[in-house]
């Protein structure tokens, strides 16, 4: 599903991954610290066909603890690439937006004077 030189960049700081190993125990990681895990697609971003990426906005669910939790405003992407006559995932990023910003501001600082 992956490209050999595939990297990766996940919503936790230390989740930037390259190659193939890193991110199949990053995914391990992922499903091992819940029950259960969804993505729904909220809506994807529209690009010409003969695009080789695509980006979507989504919407997580994760039960841990026998408890779900809803996240919001997924943000994702995915590069692929042909290796050896196949399509795989070059590279693929899954962010959130900082909610620490106030409305109308680009970045996590307080404005408030």
């Amino acid at each position: 599903m992956f490209t050999v030189n595939s990297n990766q960049w996940g919503t936790a700081e230390d989740e930037y991954l390259k190659g193939i190993n890193d991110i199949q125990k990053q995914l391990e990681r992922d499903w091992g610290q819940s029950e259960k895990s969804e993505i729904h697609i909220q809506s994807f971003v529209e690009f010409p066909l003969d695009a080789n990426w695509a980006a979507a906005v989504c919407q997580v669910r994760i039960t841990t603890g026998g408890k779900e939790h809803i996240f919001d405003h997924l943000r994702g992407t995915i590069i692929i690439e042909r290796e050896n006559d196949i399509w795989k995932i070059a590279h693929m990023h899954a962010s959130f937006p900082d909610y620490r910003n106030e409305a109308g501001s680009s970045f996590p600082l307080n404005t408030k004077t």
